[in-house]
């Protein structure tokens, strides 16, 4: 529903513009895209363009915000319906006028109204959307290493790794993604439209110099995707593999996938763009302070529905807390709840309590929703007000998580 403040109309976007969104999204993040891009992105993304919104001034699109239809896996339990927030934007001539407050408005009311209780989404910049209820819930790590520091410390059996055609890559990869998914919270399901479009589209001008997308599978139990950046020195060969992303079912094919990538011929250093924050590698490399980690892009979560989006989701312990949400941008959310464990299911509804035990802005609750982010933690920075004693320790424990939350992928 539009609201009375909005400084722009926003409508939902018709069939008949889809091309001028995708347009216009390029436009505001600095790329002139061809018609064969364009034609990509509109399948990719706008299959429904009821989920599409648009800001307008006049005949023209000067804002531009959609949603991904996705699921996603949750701490000791099955994957609950999730809204991918992506192209979001505001033409560069219309900066700071209330564009993107207005559709985050439109979006998260139709989300709310439509009864999807979970949105995520990738922030280019990281202070814009915390203003509307956003957390960063998952982090992950990029890496960097060299070959010579690569040897394990204990020695992995070889494998026999199949090189994928796309078609044999469409077939193996998304079952091995799915296994994992199952059981990692914060994993994404991926569409059969998504696999086609991270497999086979790798036009050259998104390459960044290096070579097309290389695919690779040990079993049905782990793939790689990868590049590499050929160089020489004066030394010889001194190209770079860049691994965009390796998963595993078990343990043993995990280790075996990295070692067959650890011996690619020609490479002398390795970048990987994604690492879960209790990735296995560093263990095994006996020379692990050489594998050098830095923070990577998290993923943001916002609690559409505080009651629904909790409740879906399970937790190992017992016991409850009653905690007041503030939330400027859902008022529907900014209430007291009872959260509430019994070793198997997390409840979360409206508290008739008369006092809380934790005070918490929705954002802040959006971090800790998937366990990866431990209530102490934003309490030390001032952003939750435990007021009683002990309650942290039991909203902890509610939230808490068998792993650490995981998205392989950007979106």
């Amino acid at each position: 529903m539009q609201s009375p403040n909005a400084p722009y109309a926003i409508l939902p976007l018709a069939a008949d513009e889809v091309q001028a969104f995708m347009r216009a999204v390029g436009h505001a993040f600095g790329r002139t895209d061809d018609d064969e891009l364009v034609a990509h992105l509109v399948e990719l993304e706008l299959g429904d363009p009821s989920l599409s919104l648009t800001a307008r001034e006049g005949g023209r699109i000067i804002g531009t915000a959609t949603v991904l239809d996705a699921t996603m896996t949750l701490p000791a339990a099955p994957a609950a319906r999730c809204a991918g927030v992506t192209s979001v934007t505001t033409a560069p001539t219309h900066r700071r006028r209330g564009v993107l407050t207005s559709l985050m408005r439109r979006q998260l009311d139709d989300l709310h109204e439509r009864g999807w209780a979970w949105a995520t989404l990738y922030a280019s910049e990281s202070a814009i959307y915390g203003r509307y209820g956003y957390g960063a819930a998952i982090h992950s790590l990029a890496g960097r290493i060299d070959r010579t520091w690569t040897t394990y410390t204990t020695p992995v059996e070889p494998a026999a790794v199949d090189q994928l055609t796309v078609t044999e890559a469409l077939d193996r990869v998304p079952p091995i993604y799915a296994a994992v998914a199952d059981r990692v919270p914060g994993m994404l399901a991926v569409s059969p439209l998504l696999w086609r479009h991270r497999i086979a589209w790798d036009p050259a001008g998104d390459r960044g110099g290096a070579s097309g997308r290389f695919v690779v599978a040990l079993d049905d139990r782990a793939y790689a995707m990868y590049r590499i950046r050929t160089d020489w020195s004066s030394e010889g060969p001194d190209a770079t593999l860049q691994v965009e992303e390796c998963l595993a079912t078990d343990v043993e094919a995990h280790r075996q996938i990295w070692s067959f990538l650890f011996g690619i011929d020609l490479v002398q250093h390795i970048a990987i763009q994604r690492l879960a924050v209790d990735h296995p590698l560093p263990w095994w490399l006996a020379e692990r302070q050489r594998l050098r980690l830095s923070a990577s892009m998290p993923l943001y979560v916002r609690l559409v529905d505080v009651g629904a989006a909790l409740s879906q989701r399970g937790t190992r312990h017992d016991g409850g807390v009653v905690v007041d949400v503030s939330d400027r941008f859902c008022p529907w959310n900014a209430r007291r709840w009872a959260i509430e464990g019994d070793g198997t299911a997390l409840r979360c509804g409206p508290s008739g309590a008369s006092t809380a035990d934790v005070a918490i802005d929705a954002g802040e609750l959006a971090s800790l929703s998937l366990g990866g982010v431990h209530p102490d933690e934003l309490a030390r920075a001032g952003l939750i007000d435990e007021l009683t004693p002990g309650a942290l320790a039991r909203l902890a424990a509610l939230l808490a998580s068998d792993r650490q939350p995981y998205n392989a992928f950007t979106f």
